[in-house]
């Protein structure tokens, strides 16, 4: 990663305002990431949340239950797959700036540098 090269910018691009973008795959862990960021108000600050869930996948039986807080554990995908509609509700209903995107994308397993 520290050889890879970034694009250079215009000036036109340059002048404008930044943006805050969160890419997260992180194996089961979005639900307690995600939950912890919106309660304490850090997601209404991110122009745009992609990322990929694991409620559907083959590692279900490694995450799930999951403790979330004290007082909340997901004990099924299905919760989590709720817990995300929930999110993405309050995430729209609180005028933030973005819903989450599910989007999981390895490319970069094939653009032939290591990692």
């Amino acid at each position: 990663i520290l050889e890879r090269e970034t694009p250079k910018l215009s000036k036109e691009i340059t002048k404008l305002q930044p943006t805050v973008l969160l890419k997260m795959d992180i194996e089961g862990y979005e639900y307690r990431v995600l939950t912890h960021m919106l309660v304490h108000g850090v997601l209404c600050k991110i122009d745009h949340i992609f990322g990929e869930t694991h409620h559907h996948t083959g590692i279900t039986d490694k995450i799930f239950p999951m403790k979330i807080s004290d007082h909340y554990t997901l004990q099924t995908p299905e919760d989590a797959a709720a817990l995300m509609e929930h999110l993405n509700f309050m995430l729209i209903a609180g005028a933030c700036k973005e819903h989450f995107r599910e989007f999981d994308d390895e490319n970069y397993l094939y653009d032939g540098m290591d990692y």
